[in-house]
């Protein structure tokens, strides 16, 4: 093997001056201007380790990352720089980073030591299969580094470009359940056998198909810690368009565990519509978001509702844990719609309907003294009767539409409240007002209160009465 490192795979070639056979790198390609340039040595200030620095591998608002070359682990890295776009820049000439203004530079010190220490934190996670390990940290020209694993495999982005942007709902659940096990994990403080935290609660805030990656074998792992915080210093503004929340953006917004649920329910929505979430401040005033099922996603409605909950722009109408998120995805309940709630308000009527016209055929027309008075006073005990049973059943049926009309309005998703959605609830509020128009006339009208047909009808009623308040009990705890 040669001793030259290609910058752009870190494999070991004889020829410096030919162009990588692995990777294609050649000696006229570089890192954009304003990032260490490949090649250059990267020390810490311990002298613990240096690192070759490869090509970029990505820079956002944060940071940049490169991949390295660790000289005393002689092993592949990732190296993360702490480089805020708004708050620094690189010396012309140099590779030392510092503040664009004399302001900025609490701000930008307060940043990198807030980074070192939750690097530190991390640290406690190093076991862990799902998290790429955090190797080294360390401050170097003027800014601060993590030296992460290096870990061989394709990005969640990757894949789904793959798989023309989509994966199925239970194929996708699958391959993040050890991801949000993590998050669980990480969004509780640690603590010694005396009760003491030895690592407080942390915030991913950078969580999106770019930050999960698949090794070879198939294990997830999640990358970049570079943006984690702890639930108590989380005010700083580190956004990622279409994943981060409101409250990302915001210094007065309290972050928690349901700032990273948004990021893993928008990465969960990419996966399987394959298409990113709308940005998140523009949800709040008019929420844009296409619903999965109307993007061809085979989704159950609880499911849906589930997804939706987790990608509230409000975090207070948000899950608050991932552990909620998930199992509410996994936990299929069935939601009564529409369709549900009409058919079995069609079953109720036509179900009390047959009992009663059987209870008045067994009672009365067994009886060889029924006249034609007695029968013209069971049809009038009927007609009530039936115009009751309608009337509950319509009245269930409107109070459990007015309930989802309400529960639509506070998710400000009027997008669902279509024409046909209005049309039926004023047509069941006119249902329950002419039944219940016809029922007093009815009631008032009828004299026959000391007989035996209308003593008959009062428990057929009281029955009719209990029945339409369990059914309503019923679907309005299913629909809630």
């Amino acid at each position: 093997m040669g001793d030259y490192l290609c910058p752009g795979c870190m494999s070991r070639l004889e020829n410096a001056d030919a162009p990588c056979p692995y990777c294609g790198w050649n000696k006229n390609m570089t890192n954009p201007p304003n990032q260490l340039q490949a090649g250059c040595l990267l020390t810490n200030e311990n002298q613990t380790d240096n690192y070759i620095i490869g090509r970029s591998l990505g820079q956002g608002g944060f940071g940049i990352t490169y991949l390295a070359w660790s000289v005393n682990r002689n092993e592949k890295v990732v190296v993360k720089e702490y480089f805020p776009l708004k708050l620094a820049d690189r010396e012309r000439g140099s590779n030392n980073v510092t503040p664009i203004a004399a302001q900025k530079s609490n701000e930008f010190q307060h940043g990198m030591n807030g980074l070192l220490k939750e690097a530190y934190d991390m640290l406690a996670f190093t076991a862990d299969p799902n998290v790429a390990d955090i190797k080294n940290f360390f401050q170097a020209n003027n800014t601060a580094y993590i030296v992460m694993e290096f870990v061989e495999g394709k990005t969640l982005s990757q894949i789904l470009a793959e798989n023309r942007g989509l994966l199925p709902l239970e194929v996708a659940l699958n391959k993040l359940q050890p991801i949000a096990a993590v998050l669980e994990r990480m969004h509780n403080p640690k603590y010694d056998a005396q009760g003491r935290i030895i690592r407080e609660a942390l915030i991913h805030r950078d969580i999106s198909p770019d930050n999960i990656i698949f090794g070879q074998d198939g294990t997830p792992k999640l990358l970049d810690f570079g943006s984690a915080r702890s639930f108590r210093e989380s005010s700083s503004a580190i956004v990622k368009s279409g994943y981060s929340p409101p409250e990302q953006s915001s210094d007065v917004l309290a972050q928690g565990s349901w700032t990273d649920v948004y990021a893993f329910a928008a990465t969960l929505y990419h996966a399987i519509t394959g298409e990113c979430p709308p940005n998140a401040i523009d949800r709040q005033n008019y929420d844009t978001l296409k619903l999965p099922s109307s993007l061809g996603v085979k989704i159950t409605p609880s499911q849906e509702a589930a997804l939706l909950k987790g990608l509230a722009p409000d975090y207070r109408q948000r899950y608050r844990t991932i552990k909620e998120f998930v199992d509410a995805l996994s936990n299929d309940k069935p939601i009564v719609d529409k369709r549900k709630i009409i058919g079995s308000a069609v079953l109720l009527s036509i179900g009390w309907l047959l009992i009663s016209l059987l209870f008045i055929l067994v009672v009365y027309f067994v009886d060889k003294n029924v006249d034609a008075e007695n029968a013209i006073e069971i049809i009038s005990d009927a007609t009530l009767m039936i115009v009751l049973i309608a009337s509950l059943v319509s009245s269930v049926c409107l109070g459990l539409y007015i309930w989802e009309l309400v529960r639509l309005y506070r998710k400000k998703r009027p997008s669902l409240l279509n024409d046909s959605f209005r049309q039926d609830v004023v047509f069941m509020s006119q249902t329950v007002c002419a039944a219940t128009f016809v029922l007093v006339i009815l009631i008032f009208s009828n004299d026959s209160s000391n007989d035996d047909a209308f003593n008959a009808f009062l428990g057929i009623y009281a029955l009719s009465s209990v029945a339409g308040a369990w059914l309503g009990r019923g679907l309005l705890k299913q629909a809630i």
